[in-house]
Parts: C-alpha cells; sequence; structure tokens
C-alpha cells in the first residue's frame, strides 16, 4: 500500500483515574501495524492492551474487526455491534472491549468502508 500513515492519539482518563492512549488509524488506505504483514492485517485502533484490526482478505463478509490480547482473540460484528466469536476473554472483558468498540464504531466502519472500498447504503 501507498501513501503516508496518519494517526491520532486519542487520550482518555478511565474510572480509576489512569490515562489510557486510543490510536486511532486514519482511515485511508494505509494502516498502521506492529508487524512485517501489515497489508494482511492492518491495526485500526489500539486501546489499552487491545489489538483491534481486521484481515484483508475478508472483503465478502459483513463489516467486522478481530480483538487481540496475548493469547485470547475475539471478533465482532460492526453493524450492528455484536460479538461473533470468543476464545479466551472473560465476559468481563468482552464488556469492556465492546464499550470501547462502540465508542469508534462510526470511525471503524469507516475504515472497513474506505479500506475494502465498500458503500454504507
Amino acid at each position: 500500500m501507498t501513501g503516508s500513515f496518519h494517526h491520532v492519539a486519542l487520550h482518555f482518563v478511565s474510572l480509576t483515574a489512569r490515562s489510557v492512549t486510543h490510536d486511532l488509524v486514519n482511515s485511508s488506505r494505509s494502516f498502521y501495524s506492529d508487524w512485517a504483514g501489515e497489508e494482511l492485517m492492518p491495526t485500526v485502533l489500539r486501546s489499552g492492551p487491545y489489538r483491534i484490526y481486521f484481515y484483508s482478505h475478508e472483503p465478502n463478509e459483513p463489516p467486522h474487526v478481530h480483538v487481540d490480547r496475548d493469547s485470547s482473540t475475539a471478533k465482532f460484528w460492526l453493524d450492528p455491534l455484536e460479538l461473533a466469536i470468543n476464545l479466551g476473554f472473560s465476559a468481563l472483558e468482552l464488556g469492556r472491549i465492546r464499550r470501547v468498540l462502540l465508542s469508534h464504531q462510526a470511525a471503524l466502519l469507516k475504515a472497513w468502508h474506505d479500506y475494502f472500498r465498500t458503500t454504507t447504503g
């Protein structure tokens, strides 16, 4: 992919008054990733310990993201926002992830549609 990547660091304060950084990647076709296969698994959001991304070879599925932390992984449909698959996250942690995704749902949908060059309706 060509072009420069842009990202916006969004800073939130958690309920425990700790600062949590979220990096929302601009929804151009150039995405940030921290591994060599960025074109296969572009990262669209980082929130605390979570990496939120999609696979570039899944354009025929409805918009969705994958969420990883350590050895746990989940898949969420974006519209409507619902859990598709969970491997290792507790119910409490899935609730936290869902809240993060919900607060960035519009940007995540835009990133999906921009990346796969699809329309929203």
